[in-house]
């Protein structure tokens, strides 16, 4: 059972498919895991590239990113333009700006005043 054959077996929210995305990883790369737990959190599929299985995915990766540097988001938009975003934390910021907008967010604790 794969990563994200588990979102469509547990209960609740179903999962958002975002064929728009892509997102070029290897399997033990630790900021690639808090990328993918942060998809599966969010209930996000989006089609893996792992670099190190398919040379294919790593010379499309230099060629439109211009690294060889994982995790990398690629995002295509309608118009078909490709954005390459780098860094696991400005990815979990961009997927949760995205798709985490429906979910109640905790408010951070306040002071009691005196």
């Amino acid at each position: 059972m794969g990563l994200f054959d588990r979102l469509r077996t547990r209960p609740g929210k179903e999962p958002i498919h975002a064929p728009d995305l892509a997102l070029y990883q290897f399997t033990t790369c630790p900021y690639c895991f808090v990328v993918r737990r942060a998809l599966r959190r969010l209930r996000v599929v989006v089609e893996l590239r792992d670099i190190s299985r398919v040379p294919g995915h790593r010379q499309a990766l230099l060629a439109g990113g211009g690294m060889d540097q994982v995790p990398c988001l690629l995002i295509t938009s309608p118009d078909g333009s490709e954005r390459w975003m780098y860094e696991s934390r400005d990815i979990v910021g961009y997927l949760k700006s995205r798709f985490a907008s429906g979910r109640k967010r905790q408010a951070a604790p306040t002071e009691p005043k005196v």
